[in-house]
């Protein structure tokens, strides 16, 4: 296959990759698909992590058609799909691909990605379990899975040259956004000429549910519409306008989120923590990561 992609954003999801999404199109030479997660090397859908993806099983033709390949090279393409982190074919199914591909991770403090996670499947009615420590619990695919990161990482370490593989850590990287943003334009290979201001950039802030029942039954509808058997459904709904319109009535029943509701508590954090606590140490250790800014924080939104 002639025409391969430059460079992959595995994730983590929650952690910024909109907003540097967006910060990405902002150069002239990087193009990403105007759907962000095109959803392709992952084998099941990240919103139950138990329903196949249809999208596995397409062409490599398929996939290419998201980007835009041009014959003097000068087109940087790439995408950001934030479960490939955690997808275990995802590994061999992208170095098939492209074996010299670059790959970046953004890495938030995990037991805040997994509480954003879960009020996010809150927020899109994909989860009903008001008690977060025991909604990890019950879906450890999801929420422990995503911020599992050394093991996550490690199978990608297996595959890719270290050379291949950067990691920021989501705290730092928004501290000094053009200097991040520098240093990965310098990893994809691409010039650094735009400075960007993440207080007016457009990223995936917390709603809140007005009616959580309406919200649940559009959720659950949507995880049965991926299924493979629902495929045509799917289309048909698309191509009629129902799922536009079963969009705006999923967005009127949501509000701005007061995030001092959804501050999480110090015990909760620290029982979350402990289910994550070896594979931070093994990032330490062995990936020599300094974690430094990770760590409960009073008054934190999420």
């Amino acid at each position: 296959m002639k025409n391969k992609i430059d460079f992959i954003c595995l994730g983590a999801s929650k952690s910024g990759t909109t907003a540097i999404a967006n910060f990405l199109s902002r150069n002239p030479n990087i193009f990403c698909p105007s759907i962000k997660e095109v959803n392709y090397f992952n084998e099941f859908i990240p919103q139950d992590y138990s329903t196949s993806n249809v999208n596995f099983i397409k062409s490599a033709e398929w996939y290419n058609s998201h980007f835009k390949f041009d014959e003097t090279k000068k087109i940087i393409n790439g995408e950001l799909t934030p479960c490939y982190l955690n997808s275990i074919k995802a590994v061999k199914k992208i170095k098939q691909y492209n074996p010299d591909i670059k790959l970046f991770v953004i890495l938030r403090d995990p037991v805040y990605r997994a509480y954003s996670q879960y009020l996010y499947a809150i927020q899109n009615g994909v989860e009903s379990n008001t008690n977060f420590l025991q909604a990890i619990q019950d879906k450890p695919k999801k929420y422990m899975g995503e911020s599992m990161y050394y093991e996550n990482l490690s199978r990608y370490y297996g595959e890719f040259k270290k050379s291949q593989i950067k990691i920021f850590l989501y705290e730092d990287f928004f501290k000094d956004v053009n200097k991040s943003m520098e240093d990965l334009f310098k990893f994809i290979g691409a010039e650094h000429k735009t400075s960007f201001d993440l207080e007016s950039e457009f990223v995936n802030k917390g709603k809140s549910v007005r009616f959580p029942a309406l919200n649940r039954l559009i959720g659950k509808s949507n995880i049965i519409l991926k299924n493979q058997k629902f495929v045509k459904l799917r289309d048909l709904l698309k191509q009629t306008g129902v799922l536009s319109l079963i969009k705006v009535i999923k967005s009127s029943n949501l509000t701005v989120r007061n995030d001092f509701v959804n501050e999480l508590e110090r015990d909760v954090y620290e029982q979350a923590h402990l289910i994550f606590e070896k594979d931070i140490d093994s990032l330490k250790n062995k990936l020599n990561l300094n974690v430094n800014s990770w760590g409960f924080k009073e008054n934190k939104s999420v």
